[in-house]
């Protein structure tokens, strides 16, 4: 057996990706092109944390030249506002001789609650409190002034 080293094979596309900001969805930017030369086929993906989802990969024709542009959606389910969560793009060869998968990271912004109601929650809550206890004390108050003023009349 006459053998030289086995060379691993490059990756046959080359991806960049941009991150998305989110505030119920948004977009990821993915751009791939043929590193060899070759035309392909290839499904870029975006792997989410938990809290996020992309349910729906692209398929991709490949040309042997020049970049092909896809446009993933990201849908916020439960990942916290206000928070930056990482996002792997990938792009692997559904070819047979596609060589390995390429991935990128980026990141998700998920925007902050743009509506104002949920913002004032807590002052309102405590508002509330406020009230309810102002309230009591004077029903307290009242209670026991007419009890006092109220036991004298009827002995008389």
């Amino acid at each position: 057996m006459a053998g030289g080293p086995v060379l691993a094979a490059g990756p046959a596309v080359r991806l960049s990706a941009q991150g998305a900001r989110v505030l119920y969805y948004g977009d990821v930017q993915a751009s791939v092109e043929s590193a060899d030369g070759a035309a392909h086929r290839v499904r870029v993906r975006v792997q989410t944390p938990a809290g996020l989802q992309a349910p729906d990969p692209a398929e991709l024709a490949v040309p042997p030249a020049g970049p092909v542009t896809a446009t993933l959606r990201v849908w916020r389910s439960s990942a916290a506002r206000g928070t930056r969560q990482p996002l792997v793009v990938i792009a692997e060869p559904i070819d047979g001789e596609g060589g390995p998968a390429v991935s990128q990271q980026v990141f998700a912004v998920i925007l902050p609650e743009p509506s104002w109601m949920p913002r004032l929650r807590r002052p309102l809550g405590v508002i509330a409190l406020l009230l309810m206890a102002t309230a009591a004390l004077l029903e307290l108050r009242r209670g026991r002034g007419t009890r006092s003023g109220t036991s004298g009349k009827g002995n008389a």
